[in-house]
């Protein structure tokens, strides 16, 4: 399969997943018949935008035909997680990947399902968390000044927790939600002071199912279904492309309104697709290299009398194409 066929194919199932209809169904088990994987296996390239091997693509622009697609939610894959924590705080900690041994087991990490929470990772996260809050304050501080006043205003902090909340979550957060966490930050301030609280707040931020899961969930729409809202589209089109969070211009997208219509969906597609393509470390470049196991490539040990032609040169030439 060459680069163009390759890069077409996740295209259309991109698009044709994420931008043909955004409808969701209102139960949890796949609605339409088993994809490569089987009925609750891994799935071949339809499971990357929300398929369990259970979801039916379809050509492009016979939207009619595409069941909906089960309500769930994934976890991000170690890479994701590290990358959305840079982008909200800097990632100036140095933290430990918690889901290296999901990641390595799992068929396609870009798209990956729940992931089991076991000992070590739920330790790894929590542990991270604690290095991440310390880390963050001196910067936090300075992006929000008013975090260094004596006894900051509920505006202040409410406008802390939500920029913060908005970029780790990427979707606005609940003002219930808001509400704990400044009441969570008055009372460490009071015990332990400005900082500790800021740290507090940050612990508790990047320990949340909010900002480690990714929601497929929707809105209620019509006949008992849900539509995937605009913040669930741009998750869905920048981690399974650039296996980041969204970007400032895919961000403006949603709160344009952009992303509720088809065409604007397939525009901002196309974009972080085009972009994806020339990075080695992209979605794309993930999605394929595990297709066609590259990793396996990568390790695998050939008899050098028996394989001559065999080396690293031709290792690498292959892992390139």
């Amino acid at each position: 399969m060459t680069r163009g066929t390759s890069s077409t194919t996740l295209l259309w199932v991109v698009l044709t997943a994420a931008a043909c209809t955004g409808t969701i169904a209102a139960s949890n088990e796949p609605t339409a018949s088993p994809g490569p994987g089987g009925a609750g296996g891994r799935g071949g390239p339809a499971s990357t935008m929300g398929g369990s091997g259970g979801s039916t693509v379809v050509a492009p622009g016979a939207c009619g035909q595409l069941a909906p697609l089960p309500r769930r939610v994934r976890t991000l894959n170690g890479r994701q997680y590290r990358r959305v924590l840079a982008d909200a705080l800097g990632g100036t900690a140095v933290i430990t990947d918690p889901f290296p041994a999901s990641d390595r087991a799992s068929e396609f990490t870009t798209g990956a399902h729940l992931r089991r929470f076991d000992f070590r990772a739920t330790h790894a996260i929590v542990d991270n968390a604690g290095k991440i809050g310390a880390a963050a304050v001196p910067a936090l501080k300075a992006r929000h000044t008013c975090l260094g006043d004596a006894s900051p205003s509920p505006d202040c902090l409410g406008g802390f927790v939500r920029a913060l909340g908005e970029t780790l979550y990427r979707a606005p957060v609940e003002d219930e939600h808001v509400e704990k966490l400044v009441t969570l930050f008055a009372g460490a301030r009071t015990k332990a002071g400005g900082d500790a609280a800021i740290a507090l707040v940050v612990r508790a931020m990047t320990s949340s199912p909010r900002f480690l899961l990714r929601r497929e969930l929707g809105e209620a729409s019509t006949g008992g279904d849900y539509r995937l809202t605009a913040y669930e589209i741009a998750d869905a089109l920048a981690f399974t492309l650039t296996d980041a969070p969204p970007d400032t211009e895919l961000r403006a997208a949603v709160t344009g309104g952009e992303l509720q219509t088809a065409a604007g969906v397939r525009k901002q597609a196309a974009r972080l697709l085009a972009a994806a393509l020339a990075n080695t470390e992209s979605g794309p470049a993930l999605f394929l290299g595990e297709l066609f196991r590259g990793r396996d490539l990568a390790e695998l040990q050939k008899d050098p009398k028996t394989f001559p032609g065999f080396d690293d040169k031709t290792r690498a030439a292959v892992l390139a194409d």
